[in-house]
C-alpha cells in the first residue's frame, strides 16, 4: 500500500478519491476519480499472483502495455497518462462501458 500512496502523492491525487477497481493476471487496478481532472485507472503489478522469481515478468508486461498505449492513437484504446520505466505502475484513461468479462458472458 505504501507504493500506491507514493504514486498518488507523486501525482497529487487525493487517496480518498481512489477505489479498488479490478484484479487481473498481471495487474491490480484502482479507479482514480480525479487524475488531472479526469477519471483514470492506476495499474500496478499483481505480485501476490506470481512467485517472486516471476516478478520481472509482471514488470515487463506492464512496461510493454505502457509502450503500446503510448504509441497507439486509436479512440477505442485507453490513453496513457503516465508510467514508470521500471514497470512499477501505469496510469491510463478510464473508458466507461461494459467489461470484457460481461461482454463475454453475453455471447
Amino acid at each position: 500500500m505504501d507504493s500506491i500512496n507514493n504514486i498518488l502523492h507523486k501525482f497529487s491525487v487525493n487517496p480518498q478519491t481512489v477505489t479498488s477497481f479490478a484484479e487481473g493476471g498481471i495487474g491490480i487496478l484502482y479507479l482514480l476519480d480525479n487524475f488531472q481532472g479526469k477519471k483514470a485507472l492506476l495499474k500496478i503489478p499483481a505480485y501476490s499472483k506470481r512467485p517472486s522469481e516471476e516478478h520481472w515478468l509482471l514488470k515487463h508486461d506492464l512496461r510493454k502495455e505502457a509502450e503500446i498505449l503510448s504509441y497507439a492513437n486509436i479512440p477505442v484504446l485507453p490513453k496513457l497518462f503516465a508510467y514508470d520505466l521500471n514497470g512499477e505502475f501505469l496510469i491510463r484513461s478510464y473508458i466507461e462501458g461494459e467489461t470484457l468479462q460481461v461482454i463475454k458472458g453475453n455471447l
